[in-house]
């Protein structure tokens, strides 16, 4: 998604990657991006799958991640917000989602696989 909004910085700064270098249109980029959300919260949604701190830490890294890079919010552009917005995804969000997924995955499948005497 930030690749998408920052095509012109990209130009000059990472000429390399797919939509700077023209590898990627940007009708390709937005499937691209589309295409994962979809799949991503479909996948991480699904009954037997899912949890709730799964279901946390995609809405709330999907939702920071795009008032990271599109207008009107637009964190990027005042370095206490983007601060704090990557801080939070990557510090907090997905840390402690997944760890907290896993160990209520893995305590379920303990409890329901040891059988109690």
């Amino acid at each position: 998604l930030n690749q998408v909004t920052d095509v012109s910085i990209d130009k000059v700064n990472k000429p390399n990657l797919p939509l700077a270098s023209g590898a990627m249109s940007m009708k390709q980029a937005i499937g691209v991006i589309l295409t994962s959300l979809i799949a991503g919260l479909l996948i991480g949604f699904l009954p037997g799958v899912t949890t709730a701190p799964l279901q946390f830490t995609l809405v709330a890294s999907g939702l920071l991640g795009t008032l990271y890079s599109l207008p009107p919010f637009r964190f990027k552009r005042f370095p206490t917000s983007a601060a704090l917005c990557i801080s939070a995804v990557r510090g907090f969000v997905i840390n402690w989602g997944f760890a907290a997924h896993a160990f209520i995955k893995l305590s379920s499948d303990i409890a329901t696989s040891v059988p109690i005497p």
